[in-house]
């Protein structure tokens, strides 16, 4: 370890770092967090540089004491600003760095309102980092909110079944996520807010329900349940929202057919009577297929239009080089991808390919499994458009449970007129031992910068994703 103390440089080893952490004084911390980097500004430098030249008959005592719990104890409040901070903006690698040299153990770094950094975090990598710095995921706030709890409401599946992948007991935990409420209630919460956050013209309400239901399948594999009590209390809520002219089920679709296009409130109706059943999450719609050479399997069968002749041939070589018609690009804190093909279509499929490769190499990947990506964009959308919802819902398919991990991809229909595309991703569900550690997580893909350039000989796309 290396930092400057009065212009000078100091080295520990990593033993010698861990052995006096709970030793070191104030200042040799502070010094020490400068050094690295690992405090949130300037102004927040300035101000502790200056509380520590305070002693206790100076003004500036008090200040000091707003940052530490103690002038000779570690700061603590110091400490937990940082973390949450960096937990928020996203910072993973000082997340990991603070949480490293802290001499007070994460658990117990929290703030005035009994917040823990783990209740902070909106992201799977943020919980990986601060599970690395032993931070319990299952710990609740004083206000009864859990990890799991508050990403049930919010609607992110990823990180609840992320927080669920540590229990044996699934089904205890997906139904009673915290002392507060039941997770069945936590993921309505979330649903309400769909019906309050977008009005009948909102473009994005058909993505949003799309999303929420692959999200409420993801769920249900966990064990979800719904009581009578509760779903009787989710009944009259949704006829409440929406002016329904009495508490039952057919007096709420009523409403909602009134209120909504058909095509939405189809969607409506079909989330709903499962959330307003024993098992919620449950559609009875098959979504995969397995790879089978057998020619009358379904999964060879998916599509019977010309251009299904050239479906792609199960590949069993794990370890053999995947060809890369695609590059990945520095874009300041994304990455962005740049792929081609002979054909718009094959530029598209790199495309997909190069955003798997970031999270886990191809050659990793076996292709064990295949499965349909169904993407339709809205009418008189642009090719931009149907790119930016491939993408979509490929990466939708790696960031929710199982996790699936394409090694290969084939778009069998790309109708232009008709704003689709279908694609097979072949590949195999996420595996810890054997794909971790690998890659970077991709968070989102971003309209920002996407581009396309089609000629007679050569197709390119550009399209940039959040890690």
């Amino acid at each position: 370890m290396d930092w400057a103390v009065d212009g000078e440089e100091e080295t520990w080893s990593d033993e010698e770092e861990d052995k006096s952490k709970s030793e070191m004084s104030i200042s040799e911390i502070l010094a020490l967090l400068i050094s690295r980097d690992l405090l949130p500004n300037e102004d927040t430098k300035k101000l502790l540089l200056k509380s520590l030249e305070a002693t206790e008959s100076s003004p500036d005592s008090t200040l000091a004491r707003l940052y530490f719990d103690d002038i000779s104890s570690p700061p603590t409040k110091l400490l937990t600003y940082s973390l949450m901070t960096y937990v928020s903006n996203k910072e993973y690698l000082k997340i990991s760095e603070l949480l490293r040299l802290s001499p007070v153990e994460v658990n117990k770094l929290h703030a005035d309102d009994g917040e823990l950094a783990v209740h902070k975090a909106t992201t799977v990598e943020a919980l990986k980092r601060l599970r690395e710095g032993n931070a319990d995921l299952f710990l609740e706030s004083s206000d009864g909110n859990s990890p799991l709890s508050l990403a049930l409401r919010s609607g992110n599946s990823r990180m609840a079944s992320y927080i669920l992948s540590f229990v044996e007991d699934t089904t205890r935990w997906i139904n009673m996520p915290s002392k507060k409420r039941s997770g069945y209630l936590e993921i309505m919460e979330y649903f309400y807010a769909i019906f309050n956050k977008h009005n009948v013209e909102n473009e994005e309400l058909s993505t949003t329900l799309r999303l929420f239901k692959m999200s409420l399948t993801s769920l249900s594999r966990f064990g979800l349940r719904a009581s009578n009590e509760d779903r009787e209390t989710a009944l009259k809520f949704l006829t409440e929202i929406m002016n329904a002219h009495e508490n039952s089920e057919s007096a709420l679709f009523d409403a909602i057919y009134d209120q909504y296009p058909a095509d939405h409130a189809n969607v409506f109706k079909e989330i709903i009577e499962t959330l307003l059943s024993e098992t919620p999450g449950i559609f009875h719609e098959p979504d995969t297929a397995e790879c089978k050479d057998n020619p009358n399997s379904s999964a060879n069968n998916i599509d019977s239009s010309p251009t299904s002749e050239n479906n792609l041939k199960i590949s069993n070589q794990r370890n053999e080089i995947v060809e890369r018609n695609f590059e990945h690009l520095d874009h300041t804190a994304d990455i962005q991808i740049h792929s081609w093909g002979r054909t718009l279509e094959e530029a598209f499929e790199s495309a997909v390919l190069g955003m798997f490769d970031y999270s886990v190499p191809l050659e990793k990947v076996e292709a064990r499994k295949m499965i349909l990506v169904d993407s339709r964009a809205k009418k008189n959308s642009d090719l931009k458009d149907i790119l930016f919802l491939v993408m979509q819902d490929s990466l939708y398919e790696a960031a929710t449970d199982p996790y699936f991990m394409a090694r290969e991809a084939k778009i069998i229909s790309l109708n232009r007129e008709n704003c689709t595309c279908k694609m097979q991703l072949k590949g195999e569900e996420f595996d810890l031992r054997k794909h971790g550690g690998f890659g970077t997580e991709v968070k989102a893909v971003t309209h920002s910068a996407l581009n396309i350039i089609e000629t007679k000989e050569k197709s390119e796309v550009w399209v940039i994703v959040d890690i």
